[in-house]
């Protein structure tokens, strides 16, 4: 497999995992992520965020962090989900 410079090993794999649950439709929300969904004003729910994961590239991936709760990664991505308004 060939990797792009730059881009972590895992990236792959985690993109992967992702895009395979979100096709299956295996992506269950929080109240609180839902919430927060809300609390964002661009006017996404549910099925926006899904749309928006079923298109994520390792362009959008910002990294991962180590959970303090848990022993795993929480991976951190930052796609461009609205075009800033000129006024």
């Amino acid at each position: 497999m060939k990797r792009r410079a730059g881009r972590p090993r895992w990236a792959t794999r985690v993109l992967a995992e992702i895009h395979r649950l979100v096709a299956r439709r295996s992506v269950r929300f929080t109240f609180k992520a839902t919430e927060e969904l809300g609390e964002l004003d661009l006017g996404i729910d549910e099925e926006d965020a899904l749309l928006i994961l079923a298109g994520l590239t390792a362009d959008d991936l910002a990294g991962r962090i180590e959970s303090d709760r848990a022993a795993e990664w929480l991976y951190v991505f930052r796609p461009e989900v609205a075009e800033p308004s000129c006024t």
